[in-house]
């Protein structure tokens, strides 16, 4: 936020000099991104709080725990409900006062979700219940989600997300039950609060914990689905976003769900480039009903979102609105994979396949050391060459039989990475001319 209000004055400074705005306009305008500044509670404070909030939330769950024994039925019941209501209580509190959600408030209400989870179990032990334990998960987490809603807090959001892919985990792993609408429950239920505060930590929490929530309910169908379902799943997230960002809508949102998606993108693709793992799409549509209508709906999902994300609109100045061109990679790695699945099946296919998967995962490459390059983004560029540099390597072990031919590989990625240091070199040696 800081940066973000740096930026602005000294934009406003520029409207000044170049006569867009008049001087009490700009200080206005200032003046309004301040107090929105002023108003949104530290990042790192809110951090700090809800750590320590944690902490002493294990604190007092390990002090009652050591004097369990000792303490009758009802006192401990009283203990539980009055600690859980407590805490809750002085944090409605504390934002009634402030007039809005503060770090301390948030803290408070994040020990009460957690002593509400100590209380889960502390009741069942009491009572000597004996319930399937992924209940109390499910319980914990839609009661984090309920209450994160209500303030709304986006810490609730994010811990509502751990606890529910825990139950996913817990169901999956030792019950081997997939959770069919979990998935779609957890996603409805954290990204439009993510817009709604424009929390980019809760947009790209919930993003990962639909995704992990996905795998577990796949992997418990037939673990070759898993692959295929997180490469969808992936690029609907990095087409959600690009949706977003094309709409004005949510920019910290949108950024948070494409570079999500963009990294299980990057990942399924590095994993596709090999032929065995190609296989796993042939495998993933034979195996079952269930697994057939899971891969085909995800892959219309991705391919309806990328649709519209690439359908040309209006730009701001009336005229045609063209998306960035290295996001075309991604329709045809989804083309591609439907390719796999059929024309590409046999042994010849696995190989193309492999091929063509690693000629997309170049494209990514280049085109962010492209971009990087022409925006004078280091870290962008980076990103790029470390990309090179790990297909590079698997390549030289499964692909090439010639001695010659890996060091031409190598060479090539030599030389690459080497021009794009200079240039960098050089960019920052003009930037540094030009200021002095």
């Amino acid at each position: 936020m800081r940066d973000e209000l740096s930026w602005v004055r000294r934009e406003a400074e520029t409207w000044v000099r170049e006569g867009l705005v008049e001087s009490g306009q700009a200080q206005r305008i200032v003046a309004r991104y301040e107090a929105r500044a002023g108003s949104a509670p530290s990042k790192a404070m809110l951090l700090l709080t809800s750590l320590g909030a944690i902490l002493a939330g294990l604190a007092v769950i390990l002090f009652f725990a050591y004097n369990w024994e000792e303490m009758h039925r009802f006192a401990k019941l009283a203990v539980i409900f009055a600690g859980i209501a407590g805490m809750h209580c002085a944090g409605f509190y504390r934002s009634h006062k402030a007039g809005r959600i503060t770090p301390g408030s948030q803290a408070l209400h994040l020990l009460g979700t957690m002593l509400f989870g100590a209380g889960i179990w502390l009741v069942a032990q009491i009572y000597h219940i004996d319930e399937h334990y992924p209940n109390a998960f499910l319980l914990w987490g839609a009661a984090a989600l309920a209450l994160a809603w209500t303030l709304p807090s986006s810490v609730q959001g994010i811990v509502a997300c751990v606890l529910l892919c825990v139950w996913h985990g817990a169901e999956t792993s030792d019950f081997h039950e997939p959770q069919h609408l979990g998935p779609l429950v957890l996603l409805a239920g954290t990204l439009p609060l993510a817009l709604r505060l424009r929390s980019q930590a809760l947009a790209a929490c919930g993003a990962i914990a639909w995704m992990c929530a996905l795998g577990f309910t796949c992997g418990a169908i037939s673990g070759r689905l898993v692959l295929p379902a997180l490469f969808f799943a992936s690029c609907a997230l990095v087409a959600a976003g690009v949706l977003l960002r094309a709409r004005d809508f949510c920019a910290e949102c949108s950024a948070a769900l494409a570079k999500t998606g963009y990294l299980g993108y990057l990942l399924m693709l590095y994993a596709l480039s090999f032929p065995q793992a190609g296989d796993e799409l042939l495998a993933a549509v034979e195996l079952s009903p269930a697994s057939a209508a899971y891969f085909f709906t995800l892959a219309a999902v991705a391919a309806l979102a990328w649709i519209a994300a690439l359908w040309p609109r209006r730009s701001a100045s009336g005229g045609p609105s063209s998306a960035p061109w290295d996001l075309f990679g991604f329709p045809f790695a989804l083309i591609m994979v439907f390719l796999r699945t059929g024309a590409l099946a046999g042994e010849t296919g696995r190989w193309i396949g492999a091929g063509v998967f690693s000629a997309v995962f170049i494209f990514h490459a280049v085109a962010f050391i492209l971009r990087g390059s022409r925006e004078n983004h280091s870290a962008l560029a980076v990103w790029g060459c470390v990309l090179l540099c790990l297909l590079g390597g698997a390549r030289f072990f499964d692909l090439f039989d010639s001695l010659l031919a890996r060091a031409s590989a190598f060479l090539m990625a030599g030389v690459v990475l080497t021009a794009v240091g200079l240039y960098f070199g050089r960019q920052r040696a003009l930037k540094k001319a030009a200021s002095a």
